[in-house]
């Protein structure tokens, strides 16, 4: 693996992002990803683990220390039912529920995301997203990283 494809980013409920609702500020997506190889193919597998590092969290223009998750972790356990641990057969995932919210006022959030797969113990770096989250009204947010994911609601 050393890439993935967005294959869609639909916006989702607020309600899964743990203590949000519909009505919160903010906005929550599912990002549906394929994994790729060197050559730019899918890789049909299904014991692919996808996991991230979240870094350079920013919110409201304050730097958020320490870092939330700053060493690797899984994706996967969400409520987002089509999450799981693993690829499917076809070799894709859900990165979901993807965003943030804030139950009484609005925000510009900013953070650094590294991917990576793993797969029969070794680790691939596999992409790099620029997040931007913001939310100026209650029900209502956006999401990009500026290249192939821009959602909101």
């Amino acid at each position: 693996p050393t890439s993935l494809q967005v294959l869609s980013s639909p916006v989702i409920s607020m309600t899964y992002i743990q203590n949000c609702g519909d009505s919160s500020y903010g906005i929550a997506i599912a990002i549906h990803y394929q994994v790729l190889d060197q050559n730019g193919q899918t890789m049909n597998a299904s014991n692919m683990e996808p996991q991230e590092e979240i870094v350079n969290v920013v919110i409201n223009g304050q730097h958020i220390k320490p870092d939330p998750f700053p060493n690797w972790v899984d994706l996967y356990p969400t409520t987002y039912p089509s999450s799981s641990k693993y690829t499917d057969s076809n070799g894709q995932f859900y990165d979901a529920p993807f965003g943030s919210c804030n139950n009484s006022q609005g925000f510009v959030l900013t953070n650094t995301q590294y991917l990576s797969i793993l797969l029969n113990g070794t680790r691939y770096s596999v992409r790099t997203n620029s997040w931007e989250i913001d939310s100026s009204s209650s029900g209502h947010g956006s999401v990009t990283n500026s290249t192939d994911v821009t959602s909101s609601r």
